[in-house]
């Protein structure tokens, strides 16, 4: 819900944003999904948003991930990111696309320099 009230803020602008909360795209093996917020921008790009309520810690002595029922959520939003573009590829030229792996409830100091 907090990144959906952000992104309401986008109504404000001057500009002519479109986005979409829960949408379904196709992954690479065929099986559908829902993604979390496609960001249509003013110029035509599109960003790709997984959301997650926390960080996941990955183990690598096992290569599994705590908190995500083992999934990698990076290779989640990876996946979701390409289902969107080969959807839309389908259809004609995609935008240009990106993504962002968001994690709304994190505490991130502002102290410490992040390399």
């Amino acid at each position: 819900m907090r990144v959906a009230e952000m992104l309401r803020g986008l109504a404000d602008s001057p500009l002519h944003w479109t986005v979409i909360w829960g949408y379904y795209y196709t992954d690479k093996r065929g099986k559908e999904r829902e993604g979390d917020f496609l960001v249509l921008g003013p110029n035509g790009g599109l960003l790709v948003l997984e959301i997650k309520s926390q960080l996941h810690r990955h183990v690598p002595e096992t290569g599994r991930w705590e908190g995500a029922g083992d999934k990698d959520p990076i290779q989640q939003m990876n996946d979701e990111w390409q289902g969107v573009i080969h959807g839309i590829g389908a259809k004609g030229k995609p935008p240009y696309a990106e993504r962002a792996l968001c994690v709304p409830d994190a505490y991130v100091p502002t102290d410490v320099d992040i390399v």
